[in-house]
């Protein structure tokens, strides 16, 4: 990962930020191809802090996506209890996070919509 930023000065709140995918994959006729793949947000300099913002602009679709995708090659290397481990721990991670909750009380739990898809 590279994060840059060409001034010496930091980054102020409410900054648009950008984030670059590059990926260089086989199609299926045999050729390589690069796509790249920009999003941009808000800056959020302390992500505990503020987590609302933070929540606010997670993209679920792709961040299903990128889990379904490192699973699938997880598997190719791991057992298959080890990869559902290691997706359970990410998911208890993101609710640990952003869920509202009250503990020892299941019915309490509770996402914003922005996480509709993931528990």
């Amino acid at each position: 990962f590279d994060i840059t930023n060409p001034d010496s000065n930091p980054i102020q709140p409410g900054t648009r930020r950008f984030l670059q995918l590059v990926t260089r994959y086989q199609h299926s006729s045999g050729r390589y191809r690069l796509r790249v793949t920009t999003h941009g947000g808000m800056w959020c300099p302390d992500p505990v802090a503020n987590k609302s913002a933070l929540a606010a602009s997670f993209d679920q679709e792709a961040a299903a996506a990128l889990i379904a995708r490192i699973s699938v090659h997880r598997a190719r290397e791991q057992e298959p209890a080890d990869v559902l481990r290691w997706v359970d721990r990410n998911l208890i991670r993101l609710c640990g996070r952003f869920a509202d909750f009250t503990k020892e009380d299941a019915s309490s739990f509770s996402l914003q919509p922005t996480f509709s898809i993931f528990p």
